[in-house]
């Protein structure tokens, strides 16, 4: 079929703008495209949002609680993290309106609360906590006690919270040392609610003399010693 030079020319530029309306970003797809793009973007920034929060709120899971020995060379600290609700039931239970509390400061509890918690010995002699306090970030209450220690071989926990918590029942326990190094873990539940762990000589002092003194020294450390809520 013959065409004019004018009607090619209108063909192809017909031709070539229907090509650009489907091929060009610019004009067919770009808007739709980047608005697509931020569209995902803040989806998984909001995603990302909620599972950091989740992540937050369950420190524990699959755990309920978790429970910490810090083993000094006169002393041992026994901490004991649970969850907002059983927090505040123990709160309650020590005749304190969880009111009071305020975030991150400490709050001076009577060291037989330590009785619904644990008993400990150090070589079968009871460790009797001479200090208790409790702190809160809002989502988890850490209940601490403090105890004199002297050298021991041995040291045994018992607990009584595991019957308490939620679906499995069970909470970590790790003891170490007051630079970190673990000394042994394991796992507690209703039925098997005690943990020994040996201890080495290293931890405590040869010297006699040094041991009386190393009292009074720890007796005013721990009053200004601050400890972070553990996750």
């Amino acid at each position: 079929m013959n065409r004019s030079l004018r009607e090619w020319r209108e063909l192809w530029d017909f031709q070539n703008t229907a090509t650009s309306r489907i091929l060009r970003p610019g004009i067919s797809f770009q808007f739709p495209f980047m608005n697509f793009c931020r569209f995902f973007y803040v989806v998984a920034g909001v995603g990302t949002l909620l599972l950091a929060c989740v992540a937050e709120v369950f420190a524990h899971a699959p755990f309920d609680a978790s429970a910490r020995v810090i083993v000094h060379e006169d002393s041992a600290e026994v901490m004991v993290t649970v969850g907002s609700a059983l927090g505040d039931s123990y709160v309650r239970l020590a005749q304190i309106n969880p009111a009071r509390l305020v975030q991150g400061h400490s709050f001076a509890l009577n060291p037989d609360m330590a009785t619904n918690f644990f008993s400990a010995t150090a070589d079968e002699k009871k460790l009797a906590p001479r200090s208790a306090d409790v702190v809160t970030d809002g989502l988890e209450f850490q209940f601490h006690f403090d105890c004199a220690l002297g050298p021991a071989k041995t040291l045994r926990l018992a607990t009584y919270f595991t019957p308490a918590l939620k679906p499995p029942q069970a909470a970590p326990l790790v003891v170490t040392d007051e630079n970190g190094n673990i000394l042994g873990s394991a796992i507690l539940s209703p039925d098997k609610s005690t943990a020994e762990f040996l201890l080495s000589e290293r931890l405590f002092p040869t010297n006699s003399v040094t041991s009386v003194a190393s009292v009074v020294a720890t007796n005013h450390r721990h009053k200004n010693r601050q400890r972070p809520l553990l996750k």
